[in-house]
């Protein structure tokens, strides 16, 4: 663990302290270790709060103390911004954040595309998304989404029934999970990850769910607005990937259905209407990958967290020998990881140890 780590665990504590006043510690003191090591009055100025805050600013070390530790308990990954694994693409977009809490398996190196609509999505714009996001698991991009009802929901479902990866960003802590969607983020915690910037003593608030979205459009090399009418929370989502100057599309509907209506208007705001998949993932490659031949759901297991890593690091094509040459990895290891790999559908193995993607 950080030594850093507990002050910035207590700076997430306290809600005053968000990106802008984390900016202003960081512009002041030039680390949080320095910023603790003020007085309280002092600190309340650094960040421009009222005298009136003084006991949320003096409890914050011990509130850290209480969120590491239950961190620890519930198997919660804390990434500070010090933290060599905090996903780069995170760092770079305005108000990001300074702290992370991870369960599961965050690949941000993984080729990820946020998928997001409204949560009173129609059956047939359901059956769309559904066909984006396997086709985005055929082509080998990963899927981020909110976790939220209707379009949310089904990019996650329809990535994990697929067998591929998956990144769940929440708009509030991981006890605050709905229970009717606990089973979903188990499975995505399982084969996934679920990351969030609320510690686990978080109460539920809904400016949270609102700034979430710059997180979801952060980690995406292209944004997709499935379904979003006048006033839908996937055009917060929108606003964030222009903002931060990622490709945003939405998939066009009927210009007379009102759940389409704030989806629709993207193509004045600079979205760019799509139809096919395809062009979607070549915004995510430099070159367009070949498209294997389609896997029945039924026939295509889910991987275990280590299989995921492997696959990730794995070029399009490979022999044996590379391999055992850069992977680190023992010759078991490997030959099971392949084995695991080729059975669940994911590798052709051809004469030579010579091995293909096939997803």
């Amino acid at each position: 663990m950080s030594s850093s780590l507990l002050y910035y665990a207590a700076l997430s504590s306290n809600d005053l302290i968000g990106p802008k006043r984390f900016e202003k510690i960081m512009a002041s003191c030039g680390s949080v270790r320095d910023f603790f090591s003020l007085g309280v009055e002092d600190q309340m100025r650094c960040v421009g709060v009222s005298p009136h805050h003084r006991e949320l600013f003096s409890s914050m070390l011990k509130k850290g103390e209480e969120i590491l530790s239950l961190c620890e308990k519930q198997k919660i990954t804390v990434l500070s911004l010090e933290d060599v694994r905090f996903p780069r693409s995170l760092r770079e977009i305005p108000d990001a954040p300074f702290l992370l809490y991870v369960k599961g398996n965050l690949l941000p190196d993984y080729p990820l595309v946020g998928v997001v609509g409204t949560r009173e999505a129609t059956t047939e714009a359901l059956e769309v998304n559904r066909y984006f996001c396997r086709e985005f698991v055929a082509f080998g991009v990963g899927v981020v989404s909110g976790l939220a009802q209707g379009h949310d929901e089904m990019a996650h479902h329809t990535v994990l029934t697929y067998g591929g990866y998956t990144i769940a960003v929440l708009g509030t802590s991981f006890a605050q999970v709905a229970e009717h969607r606990r089973a979903l983020f188990e499975e995505i915690c399982e084969h996934g990850a679920v990351i969030s910037e609320y510690h686990p003593l978080t109460t539920n608030q809904k400016w949270r769910f609102r700034f979430r979205n710059r997180l979801i459009a952060g980690l995406s090399k292209a944004v997709v607005i499935m379904q979003a009418p006048e006033k839908s929370g996937a055009l917060i989502t929108a606003e964030f990937a222009r903002v931060q100057q990622k490709p945003l599309f939405f998939i066009p509907g009927n210009p007379l259905d009102p759940h389409f209506v704030g989806s629709n208007a993207l193509a004045k705001k600079g979205g760019i209407m799509v139809t096919l998949p395809e062009d979607v993932v070549k915004v995510v490659f430099s070159q367009l990958p070949s498209k294997p031949a389609p896997v029945c759901s039924d026939q295509l297991a889910l991987l275990t967290a280590e299989e995921h890593r492997f696959l990730a690091g794995l070029p399009v094509q490979f022999s044996l020998d590379s391999l055992i040459e850069d992977s680190g990895k023992t010759l078991g290891e490997i030959l099971h990881l392949l084995t695991q790999l080729e059975i669940k559908g994911y590798l052709i193995q051809y004469p030579g140890n010579i091995y293909e993607k096939r997803l």
